[in-house]
C-alpha cells in the first residue's frame, strides 16, 4: 500500500501543501520495491485524492495522516477488492 496524506493542502507555502509536493516521490519509491518484489500494490494516496474530492478530508481522517474508522474502512474494502479480484 502506498502511503497517503488525506489533504487537499490548496494554501500554499503551508506544511501540507509541501508534503503534497513531496509524496509521489515516497509514492514511486514504494511502487518499485512492490514491483521488485512481486507484490500486491494499492495506490492509497490516488484513491483518498479522489474521495476528497467530493467530500471533506476530515470524513476520512481528523488529520492528514491518521484515518477514522471511515478512512479505515476505505482501506479494507480496497485490500478486500484486490484479494478477491
Amino acid at each position: 500500500m502506498s502511503p497517503f496524506y488525506i489533504s487537499r493542502g490548496t494554501i500554499s507555502e503551508t506544511h501540507r501543501k509541501k508534503v503534497l509536493e513531496v509524496i509521489p516521490q515516497y509514492i514511486s519509491y514504494v511502487e518499485k520495491l512492490s514491483n521488485e518484489f512481486s507484490t500486491y500494490y494499492i495506490d492509497l494516496h490516488s484513491v483518498f485524492q479522489d474521495l476528497i474530492k467530493v467530500r471533506e478530508p476530515v470524513a476520512y481522517a481528523p488529520e492528514p495522516v491518521h484515518p477514522n474508522e471511515t478512512g479505515h474502512t476505505v482501506i479494507a474494502l480496497k485490500l478486500l477488492e484486490l484479494l478477491t479480484s
